[in-house]
């Protein structure tokens, strides 16, 4: 071919390109988790993901002075995902230790790790960096529910609605940013 020739010529993606399944991957088919590795002679694994802005938006309605911040509800529901793929479906008790920013261009990388005997731990560093790990929570998972309390009527007798008009206001006077995606 000539440079004026004016031809074009698009290179193929080689089959599978972007699935995880093509790298040897198990899908995680989750919102915030791309794929799960199992570890071998270890018996645990590792779910693995990357959060933006650019990729969950909704996440910028979350934020501290300024400062978006991943829910620590997301940080429960990253150990109970990872829970569920090493057949630990319940989350006994979690820590959370260090808060995961988000950067507002770029993004994080997530790593839920699970041993064999149930402990579990996420961490995150900024995504293409070789910073180390911040270990964001810790936990245990565990096979069975304890046995439920009785669930009693809510709310309980006696009880007067408490005005929320101006909650998120006040709240936002504080720092705290609770957007449209966090309010309701």
């Amino acid at each position: 071919t000539y440079a004026f020739q004016r031809d074009r010529y698009w290179l193929e993606s080689p089959a599978g390109a972007g699935d995880v399944g093509s790298a040897g991957l198990v899908t995680a088919d989750h919102p915030l988790l791309g794929a799960v590795v199992p570890l071998p002679e270890t018996g645990g694994l590792v779910c693995t993901g990357a959060l933006s802005l650019r990729t969950h938006p909704w996440l910028a309605d979350h934020s501290l002075l300024g400062t978006v911040l991943v829910p620590g509800t997301a940080l429960v529901e990253l150990a109970l995902q990872a829970g569920a793929h090493a057949g630990r479906p319940v989350l006994d008790e979690l820590t959370l230790e260090a808060p995961i920013v988000l950067p507002e261009s770029g993004g994080i990388q997530v790593q839920v790790v699970v041993g064999a005997s149930g402990e579990v731990t996420v961490h995150s560093r900024l995504s293409g960096s070789e910073d180390p790990w911040t270990r964001n929570a810790s936990g245990v998972l565990g096979t069975t529910a304890a046995e439920g309390l009785a669930l009693t009527e809510w709310p309980p007798p006696g009880a007067t609605a408490v005005e929320l008009d101006g909650a998120y206001a006040a709240l936002a006077e504080r720092g705290f940013g609770y957007g449209p995606a966090f309010q309701g």
